[in-house]
């Protein structure tokens, strides 16, 4: 995957690799598990985009590596799949042993160009990124800390009424949280330049 990536302004961390783009981190992280068969592993491949600025206004720093849990929007390659036939988005998986590993690397790496480049690609602003979360559901949207960030995101938008309906789906014991979301709320849509990180 480095020969496609680096090139492409990405830089490598283990299993992750991440791209600053203006105002917004890309993230793209190769996940394994072990089988019970001894020699092979599972793989699968996630990607997301991560806002800096969101990430600093709660935790007042920035991760040393950017991974799929900083992500507002993430996938795992094989869910972006689904369609009116097959309306369940299975995530996938690559089961990798020595013999295998050229022809998955081949396909994740085919994968990784087809879906995830351009996704990348048509996500070109918070608007774009709110349209990505709003538009469908995701087993993320029920992640408090994911719901915080999305919340932000939609004030910085413009998009009040639905920051406040996540705001709304806190647990109450978040009230740290809540108040930086409704800070964000109430200084209303941010201009470009206000985003940079």
């Amino acid at each position: 995957m480095a020969p496609l990536l680096a090139p492409l302004g990405f830089s490598r961390a283990a299993y992750t690799w991440n791209r600053l783009r203006f105002d917004r981190v890309d993230v793209v992280s190769l996940q394994s598990i072990g089988r019970p068969s001894p020699g092979i592993v599972s793989v699968a491949l996630n990607v997301g985009i991560a806002v800096p600025r969101i990430l600093r206004d709660l935790h007042g720093t920035y991760p040393v590596v950017w991974t799929e849990a900083h992500c507002l929007v993430s996938f795992r390659l094989g869910e972006e799949t689904a369609s009116a036939d097959h309306p369940r988005r299975e995530m996938l998986w690559w089961d990798v042993s020595d013999s295998s590993l050229p022809r998955v690397a081949a396909i994740v790496q085919r994968r990784l160009q087809d879906a995830a480049l351009g996704w990348f690609s048509s996500v070109s602003s918070w608007e774009d990124l709110a349209e990505s979360f709003e538009a469908g559901s995701d087993w993320r949207s029920t992640v408090p800390a994911i719901q915080v960030g999305r919340a932000m995101l939609l004030a910085a938008v413009g998009r009040v009424e639905s920051a406040s309906a996540l705001l709304s789906k806190l647990p109450a014991d978040w009230a740290r949280e809540r108040q930086i979301v409704e800070k964000w709320i109430r200084r209303g849509k941010l201009d470009d330049e206000s985003r940079i990180p």
